[in-house]
């Protein structure tokens, strides 16, 4: 949490020193670091290591709990992709870009993910 509230440029430091540190372990377990860099340089991710030395990657997301008066919630229950369904049921929600306040990320997500509501 504390790591998603510091100014952008430390968050990216914090990041690149974390993939630098991870780059060797990284490539051998999981291929190449490109994109995960791209993200960490354009501040679409913050990327740190844990207690354990483990690479987290942390994203500010916004959701969204939609109530009806009769207790019913608004929930996605799969996620499609490449003409093919996987199930999964969560809340609608999507990622806080860098620099968006709470209030422009969710009319963001009402425009583009919930405009039949």
């Amino acid at each position: 949490d504390l790591m998603l509230c510091m100014p952008k440029d430390i968050q990216v430091t914090v990041s690149k020193a974390a993939l630098q540190h991870m780059k060797h372990k990284w490539r051998n377990q999981h291929g190449d670091l490109g994109s995960l860099k791209a993200e960490v340089r354009n501040a679409q991710s913050v990327v740190i290591l844990d207690g354990d030395g483990e690479l987290l990657r942390l994203v500010s997301l916004v959701t969204l709990l939609l109530r009806r008066s009769d207790g019913r919630i608004l929930a996605q229950i799969a996620k499609g992709a490449h003409m093919k369904l996987t199930p999964g049921c969560m809340l609608p929600g999507t990622k806080q870009l860098s620099a968006e306040v709470i209030a422009d990320t969710t009319q963001r997500m009402l425009d583009d993910g919930l405009h039949f509501l």
